[in-house]
């Protein structure tokens, strides 16, 4: 079976996914597929699974990864694969920017394989999904995945179901949630504890989530808008650049998944930096002699500073009187 995979996989090149669960994969197998990777330019997603796979068979899938540039989803499962085999694939994070999503599941690796795996995505900006589905957590464990989830400005989706430590996960991945804006996707399974605390947080955990998913959508739909030449003039808006200016890798890496090339990119940060700034600096500085609301104020702001004929780092002062603005360069 593994050579009839192989040979499909050096000649064909439209199969995009393979799912070789449940297939009785073993090392051997898994040597002879891994040597087709190196030269397949089709395939994006691959998943993994069988306890005949060890840290050999890793090695081996590692050796290719170094080569293969299109692979974007990998995911292994196997009780054999330990800390060794965490490794191997650690040192592909290192070089490879084409995997996106990575699923290191039902594996038995310990908190010294955790620790490096986090350390090694804190240098990878590439990968946005991870998964340590049925992997026996550990408190020791939990420790290395919240430092990565409190730093990572590039991870959106995590899967810690099946981990053992199901209330122990619920409060570590509430803390993170308090000021992490990425993760947009947590899977857990739909347990009720007994401590009501617990629930209180899962509940709460989820709205942080929603908020995150709305701050997202609300991003990209603007940047969208700068690059199609829309003025942005929705006070909105002008808080969705400020999450881009905070974030600008994160959602560079999206606006390139959906298709933007880099001078898409260029439109957008020429605009921010021109803009979002002055807007920013002007709103530090500004004069009111009125009774309008801050958010009618950034709205006429923002109108003033999308106008063709003002530049923006000429603003000197902006001040609203009754209700009118008048701008002084």
């Amino acid at each position: 079976m593994a050579d009839s995979i192989s040979e499909a996989l050096k000649s064909n090149n439209s199969l995009e996914y393979l799912n070789l669960d449940d297939t009785d994969l073993n090392n051997e197998s898994l040597i002879i597929i891994s040597e087709a990777l190196k030269i397949n330019t089709a395939l994006t997603k691959l998943i993994i699974c069988g306890d005949e796979i060890s840290n050999n068979g890793v090695e081996s899938l590692s050796a290719a990864l170094m080569v293969n540039t299109t692979l974007k989803k990998l995911t292994i499962a196997s009780e054999n694969i330990d800390d060794t085999g965490l490794e191997h694939l650690c040192e592909v994070l290192k070089h490879n920017s084409s995997l996106t999503s990575l699923g290191v599941e039902f594996c038995a690796i310990s908190a010294v394989g955790v620790t490096q795996l986090a350390a090694s995505l804190l240098d990878n900006t590439s990968i946005t999904s991870l998964s340590f589905k049925g992997i026996i957590l550990t408190a020791e464990m939990l420790e290395p995945i919240a430092e990565l989830l409190k730093t990572s400005t590039f991870i959106t989706s995590i899967n810690l179901n099946h981990t053992e430590l199901y209330e122990e996960v619920v409060v570590m991945l509430h803390e993170v949630l308090k000021s992490n804006f990425f993760i947009t996707k947590v899977v857990l399974e739909d347990d009720i504890s007994s401590n009501n605390s617990v629930n209180d947080m899962r509940l709460e955990m989820e709205a942080f989530i929603d908020s995150n998913k709305l701050i997202y959508a609300n991003t990209m739909e603007t940047l969208i808008e700068i690059v199609q030449g829309v003025h942005i003039e929705n006070t909105a808006h002008i808080g969705h650049l400020k999450h881009y200016q905070n974030f600008s890798d994160t959602f560079k890496l999206a606006l390139k998944s959906e298709g933007f090339n880099d001078i898409a990119l260029n439109v957008i940060d020429n605009y921010i930096s021109k803009n979002y700034f002055a807007i920013t600096s002007v709103c530090q500085n500004f004069v009111i002699n009125s009774d309008l609301m801050p958010i009618d104020m950034i709205v006429c702001i923002s109108t003033l500073l999308t106008l063709d004929d003002i530049n923006p780092n000429q603003v000197a002062d902006i001040e609203l009187n009754g209700g009118e603005a008048c701008i002084e360069l």
